[in-house]
């Protein structure tokens, strides 16, 4: 591939990796389909994602190449690893030999000393390097890219950058999607509470029309009913405007302590 097929396949890369709809986001095959251009544009042999939920656990959502979502699976499990390290600093990780052959890089004991689960377990799954890049958007650090390659030596220079940019776009595409995600969900929550508040102040009225209780009496009864039946609010005023209960006779008593005929 010349030069400039280099250039315009990186240009392609990028352009697919930002061309996300928000309202039709996979994130499953967005994640896949990363991991992917890191093996098509790094020329690694494999590639997966370590990835951060809300209350910071990781997670390997995603991963290509054989062997390679098992060991991301163990750096969890074992808290160890590449990408564990590069997720707790921020900093990008490079073990060019990790079986120290040939002096390149971290020596073997060091490397097993510092991840002694998953060292030999890379060298069994055959991968000689590994290298992981931090998903950060400033100071916030989401996740990690763990990079693995069957020979020893570490990423050419400019290669690496590349990397390094296409996880500063994939990084700020999750970012994006999760903030709209949490905007969708607030405003679910938004609209179920503005439909909850409606259907209470219809029971209430109903309530307060068929008893002659002042609105506020009317609600106090509500509470009352609500409780006795081990009914939530919302739950018991749509019974009452389903007419699925019949409401308490004209001066009963609020505060709850009554039981609606059967």
């Amino acid at each position: 591939m010349t030069g400039r097929e280099s250039q315009e396949s990186v240009a392609e890369a990028f352009a697919q990796l930002a061309d996300v709809d928000d309202l039709e986001f996979d994130a499953p095959e967005f994640l896949l389909r990363l991991c992917g251009l890191y093996v098509q544009l790094g020329g690694v042999d494999g590639a997966g994602l370590l990835l951060a939920d809300t209350a910071g656990r990781l997670e390997a959502p995603a991963a290509i190449g054989e062997h390679v979502r098992e060991l991301g699976e163990l750096q969890i499990g074992a808290y160890e690893g590449p990408g564990v390290d590069c997720h707790r600093s921020g900093r990008v990780v490079d073990v060019a030999d990790v079986a120290g052959v040939g002096g390149i890089g971290v020596g073997v004991g060091v490397v097993r000393g510092r991840w002694p689960r998953f060292a030999p377990a890379c060298l069994l799954a055959g991968f000689g390097a590994v290298h992981a890049i931090p998903m950060h958007r400033g100071d916030r650090v989401i996740g990690a890219v763990t990079l693995f390659t069957a020979d020893v030596g570490p990423l050419d220079p400019s290669t690496a950058r590349v990397l390094r940019s296409l996880t500063d776009l994939a990084t700020i595409v999750l970012v994006n999607q999760r903030a709209v995600h949490h905007q969708f969900i607030v405003i679910e929550q938004l609209q179920a509470a503005l439909s909850s508040r409606v259907v209470i102040e219809q029971a209430k009225g109903i309530l307060a029309e068929r008893t002659g209780l002042a609105p506020a009496r009317a609600f106090d009864v509500m509470r009352g009913l609500a409780r006795s039946r081990n009914l939530g609010l919302t739950a018991l005023a749509q019974d009452i405007v389903a007419d699925a209960v019949r409401p308490p006779g004209r001066g009963a008593h609020p505060g709850g302590g009554i039981t609606p005929p059967s």
